[in-house]
């Protein structure tokens, strides 16, 4: 007869009814139990000693994740509320519930390593697709690294912020057309646009006001 596996570390054990008494209070529970395993909750998975999930009922989806330690949970919800709000206890209440819903991120993971080259290849470029800046700095990709702006900047005695000048009169593009006292001729396309004087263009042109 086999051994009935202990569960790890960061499974359901860490997430008991008692921790959520202690950190959630008797009416943050009761409107919570309304919202256990609905539809709108979305994006369950699980990482080891943290849960999240999405709860998409309200004009602003909450975000939100929870964390079992030893002794007790803490949370963190899109929210902003600064207590252990409805929708953390409803993320917990429905693990508790339906455990089976929430995608365990390290068997997903490890799951990978059974694919094949192809589906790789083809999950890697939907998820390029669809997020690149996050994707391509996850994936080390240079010049998509924040660090990398930090680093070896040769500018680092640069004030910030910066002050950026776009206005015409210092453009290098005009100096072609610059006179002695600096100021561009009549000649100068940038600064004398022929579109401005044809009426098709939305220019004043001839007799119009």
């Amino acid at each position: 007869m086999s051994k009935k596996k202990k569960p790890s570390s960061g499974g359901l054990d860490l997430f008991t009814m008692d921790k959520l008494k202690r950190v959630a209070s008797p009416k943050v529970i009761e409107n919570a139990d309304m919202l256990v395993d609905i539809d709108y909750m979305i994006k369950r998975h699980k990482d080891g000693s943290q849960i999240f999930g999405t709860i998409t009922l309200d004009f602003d989806p909450a975000n939100c994740v929870v964390v079992a330690t030893r002794h007790t949970l803490k949370s963190d919800c899109s929210c902003g509320a600064d207590y252990f709000c409805s929708h953390a206890a409803a993320l917990v209440l429905t693990y508790l519930e339906n455990p089976e819903s929430f995608l365990d991120l390290e068997a997903y993971l490890d799951d990978l390593q059974h694919r094949s080259h192809a589906e790789l290849v083809d999950m890697l470029r939907r998820v390029v697709g669809q997020h690149p800046g996050m994707s391509l700095e996850a994936l080390g990709q240079p010049g998509f690294l924040p660090s990398e702006v930090l680093e070896d900047d040769p500018d680092d005695d640069l004030d910030f912020p910066l002050e950026i000048d776009d206005s015409e009169e210092d453009n290098p593009r005009h100096e072609p057309w610059k006179t002695s006292r600096g100021e561009c001729d009549d000649d100068c396309p940038f600064c004398h646009d022929d579109d401005d004087d044809d009426p098709d263009l939305g220019g004043s042109g001839p007799g119009v006001n």
